[in-house]
């Protein structure tokens, strides 16, 4: 039987009713439409591990005051926030710092009604000094430590000048424009060295959206299209789609080919957007799918850019006092010298026309010094051995004085995983720092690059035909290092090398250690030298070379005098017993060219011993003498004194009594 069961209800007011009913509508459908994607929990840093990474974030800063996840900056709500401060307390200090924390979120393509919500507290401000941002970007942008983001960036929200005492929500920041991509949110605060000292704490972060309409049909992705074309190898870029297709439900999947007919699903690339790296050339498409029916983006040959393209440049445009003066690198197969270069433009020198070249597992030894002389530096030496424009990998920096050195010497020994060719060579020097930097220059560092050729080593035959015996200098003075190398230096493995020497070239006698292609000493007498050659038993002998004993002035070394200023007084001209300064060097010609002597440097000091004797004179005999000087930058003239030295006993100082003319 069929029961019924009946119920009253006093209605006190029927409008109060009716705004209850719809309110619940409302609400009900307010919770069913809002799809999160940070939820309260993780944006609001609840986790039990009081730490970026454990609520999904992840922190950039390594000064001692930075963000940080617990409880010391107070709560919104729960009991933790990311707050700016120490491990063990909230707050500023008087030291600069940029520090980040950031969060990737795919937003489903079709999603509309996109939003980011959050908490600020910021009580204490300083004004256009401190600054609180939020960015938006793509995964290929990592924020980095001690840099305000700017290029790839976009500023969703900016704030110096107003305080919050209490956690006060922040403007709710649209982003539906950024539907079917994943997109990058960074947290980032600037602070200066000066008080006073702003310090945020951020919570309750949320970003929600609503699904939209289902798709329907086949999509029609259009063009593939790339953030940069062509690339350098490791370098991020990001791919997206001509078109973009509404509606929920839609899938994407990524795929790249070798040649355009073979495609192979990219692992984790189902967004409407990829960003990736590659070593070589190749192909990419995106299927785009709707219920089934799936269109496919037209194809786009991402191809790979020069070497010379994709190296990093490191400048100086605020000084031109500190610089390389001499780089030479011997003992390989090929070698360089590039002696007095001054200081180049922007202090970077493409020397990469000079080729320094060696056989995979063999060495080759450098020099470098500086001016001005007596100033000493750090030095750093970078072998881009992989050849993907870049000097950052592992094994690459060669060299690092680690300390101020007034010149540096080394040996440089080429990999066995090296890439055969011509790479990148970069060299750099900073006044003010013991490891100087392959990408960053200041006002106090000049960069040289060279071209390193690595050559493949291929089994020896036959006997070695070694040829003429080369110094790299002869004469030599005592105690002076000298390198010898070999006219034909063989490229082969199985190589042995045996450097010999003869006071008569009949009489020879092995040096020790000396198993090198090239051998470097010194001596003390007028010396024969060949070297022994041998492939499997057979040996050939280099063409010996006698290299001569040099003495007087040529072996002795002078104090440096250098101006530390171009301007003002200029030698124009000196002429002694009626010889002159030569007048490609004298008068204006001298305000433009630098004399050709080693150290020599324009307007500050002119060395013109390679140009031989200025003149003779006789012992005894009185010689008359003009000093001309004027000035390059203007035309005003000051008061000056000048001088004449002449080391007339010939031991290397100016000091001597009656030297002083």
């Amino acid at each position: 039987m069929k029961k019924m069961y009946t119920k009253t209800i006093k209605i006190f007011n029927p409008i109060t009713i009716i705004v209850f009913v719809i309110g619940m509508l409302f609400a009900n459908l307010n919770v069913k439409g809002q799809v999160p994607l940070i939820s309260a929990s993780d944006g609001g840093f609840e986790n039990a591990t009081s730490a970026f990474t454990n609520n999904g974030w992840t922190a950039v800063g390594t000064s001692a005051r930075t963000w940080r996840v617990g409880t010391f900056g107070g709560a919104a709500s729960g009991t933790k926030a990311a707050y700016w401060g120490t491990a063990a307390a909230y707050g500023g200090a008087a030291s600069s710092a940029v520090g980040h924390f950031y969060r990737d979120v795919v937003i489903p393509a079709g999603a509309t009604n996109v939003y980011l919500n959050y908490k600020l507290k910021y009580p204490t401000i300083d004004n256009t000094y401190d600054y609180f941002y939020v960015f938006a970007t793509t995964p290929a942008n990592t924020p980095v430590n001690a840099v305000i983001p700017t290029t790839g960036y976009t500023n969703l929200f900016t704030n110096t000048a107003t305080a919050y005492a209490a956690f006060t929500a922040m403007p709710q920041i649209d982003l539906t424009a950024y539907a079917g991509t994943t997109v990058r949110l960074v947290y980032t605060f600037k602070t200066d060295a000066a008080s006073p000292n702003a310090a945020p704490v951020v919570d309750d972060i949320t970003l929600t959206y609503i699904a939209g309409a289902p798709c329907s049909g086949t999509p029609s992705p259009g063009n593939t299209i790339s953030t940069a074309n062509p690339i350098c190898s490791g370098i991020n870029f990001s791919l997206s789609l001509q078109n973009t297709t509404t509606g929920s439900g839609i899938s994407y999947q990524w795929q790249s080919s070798p040649n355009n007919i073979t495609w192979t699903n990219i692992a984790g690339a189902t967004s409407s957007t990829f960003t990736g790296t590659q070593t070589i050339a190749t192909y990419y498409h995106c299927l785009v799918t709707c219920s089934g029916n799936t269109g496919t983006s037209n194809a786009i040959y991402e191809t790979m850019n020069t070497l010379a393209n994709c190296y990093c440049t490191n400048t100086n445009t605020t000084s031109t006092t500190y610089m390389i003066n001499n780089f030479s690198i011997t003992g390989g197969i090929t070698n360089i010298t590039n002696n007095g270069s001054g200081f180049s433009t922007n202090g970077y020198g493409n020397f990469t026309a000079m080729t320094a070249g060696q056989v995979i597992g063999s060495s080759v030894n450098f020099y470098t010094d500086f001016l001005p002389s007596g100033y000493t530096y750090g030095v750093g030496i970078w072998i881009d051995w992989n050849q993907n424009g870049s000097f950052g990998d592992a094994g690459e920096q060669v060299y690092l004085s680690g300390a101020y050195v007034s010149s540096a010497t080394g040996t440089i020994t080429v990999p066995a995983g090296a890439i055969a060719g011509n790479t990148r060579m970069r060299v750099v020097a900073n006044y003010l720092s013991t490891a100087p930097t392959a990408c960053t220059g200041s006002g106090t560092t000049e960069c040289e690059d060279y071209t390193f050729n690595v050559i493949i080593p291929t089994g020896c035959t036959g006997t070695p035909a070694p040829g003429n015996t080369i110094s790299s200098a002869n004469p030599i003075c005592t105690g002076v290092n000298f390198t010898l190398s070999l006219q034909n230096t063989p490229t082969s493995s199985g190589i042995t090398y045996q450097w010999q020497s003869s006071p008569d070239n009949v009489t020879w006698t092995d040096i020790t250690g000396a198993t090198s292609a090239t051998y470097t000493g010194t001596q003390t007498s007028s010396t024969y030298y060949q070297c022994l050659v041998t492939c499997s038993g057979n040996t050939g002998t280099s063409t010996p070379l006698q290299v001569n004993l040099q003495t007087g002035v040529g072996c002795l070394t002078y104090c440096t005098s250098t101006a530390t200023s171009t301007a003002d007084e200029e030698l124009y001209s000196i002429t002694v017993n009626g010889a002159s300064t030569p007048a490609a060097y004298a008068n204006a010609n001298g305000c433009a060219t630098v004399a050709p002597g080693p150290g020599s440097i324009l307007s500050r000091y002119s060395n013109f011993k390679t140009l031989g004797n200025l003149t003779t004179l006789t012992q005894g005999a009185t010689v008359p003498f003009t000093l001309e000087e004027n000035e390059c930058d203007g035309a005003t003239y000051f008061s000056n004194g000048m001088a004449i030295w002449v080391d007339w006993n010939q031991n290397g100082s100016f000091t001597d009594s009656g030297e002083q003319m």
